[in-house]
């Protein structure tokens, strides 16, 4: 699958904002220590897709196509994109979720209604294929199929306002006495973030996520495509991949053993046919 079909500006579940305290902390920990790309792919992989149980489809999910930037706002006031992403879901509830770094090729994640999911780096054609009840992709449809009105953001709404030409929450997620983080989230398209800014201080914005795009209606059908004919490896190895492929070869230690969770969360969950 090639980049044109995705109709993406450049070469990038989504941001942190139902992370748990601890893992953001840890994130934001790690994230002053290495470099931005690194920190941004670390933040979509942990965070899952909504920075998000298994539910009943219904008719009110709402298919669309996004694209969202990542921005460092330098002290001169200038922004500069370090990477980018794309989410796209269907009516059915299927959910793909594709992340650029500056460089090197992009891994895409597809969920579908039953939960199963294959994350892809169509470049090297390699996936990971995971079998139903993974916590990211549970996560991912118990938020589109049963939408909770508040996101589960409850006491941390601290406004509301139009972003794209959509409803959204604001929330507030305070990481220490000089951090925040501050999110708008759409209830109408499954609580996806159609902003986000790391404020430090009173109001000083040092990073930003922000739409490029957004179109309402089924996607094209070929970002859903799960990779036949790819190698089949460990989420860990996939990853690696994707940063190798982009001439990345020293990776942080601390990030590699982050990975290693998720292919201990494959290894648990029971394989049935697919």
């Amino acid at each position: 699958m090639s980049d044109n079909v995705l109709g993406v500006h450049g070469g990038r579940n989504t941001i942190m904002s139902d992370a748990s305290t601890t893992e953001r902390k840890q994130i934001t920990r790690l994230g002053r220590r290495v470099d931005q790309r690194l920190f941004i792919a670390l933040s979509l992989i942990l965070g899952g897709s909504h920075f998000s149980l298994q539910g009943q489809v219904t008719s009110n999910i709402r298919p669309f196509y996004l694209e969202r930037g990542s921005y460092h706002i330098g002290t001169t006031g200038q922004d500069v994109m370090f990477a980018h992403d794309v989410v796209a879901r269907r009516g059915d509830g299927a959910t793909v979720y594709i992340t650029f770094l500056k460089e090197g090729p992009s891994l895409r994640k597809v969920i579908l209604p039953d939960t199963s999911s294959t994350w892809l780096v169509d470049s090297v054609r390699a996936k990971t294929t995971w079998p139903a009840g993974s916590d990211e992709a549970s996560g991912v449809i118990a938020s589109v199929t049963s939408p909770q009105p508040d996101c589960r953001v409850g006491s941390r709404i601290t406004g509301r306002a139009m972003v794209s030409g959509q409803a959204t929450l604001q929330s507030t997620n305070v990481v220490d006495s000089a951090r925040r983080m501050v999110f708008w989230v759409a209830p109408e398209l499954g609580c996806e973030t159609l902003r986000y800014q790391e404020v430090i201080g009173s109001d000083t914005v040092v990073n930003e996520v922000r739409v490029i795009k957004l179109v309402l209606g089924n996607p094209d059908s070929r970002v859903f495509e799960l990779g036949n004919g790819y190698e089949e490896v460990l989420p860990s190895e996939l990853i690696v991949k994707q940063y190798r492929a982009g001439g990345r070869t020293n990776l942080e230690r601390e990030f590699l053993g982050r990975l290693a969770m998720y292919d201990r969360e494959l290894v648990r969950l029971p394989r049935g046919a697919r």
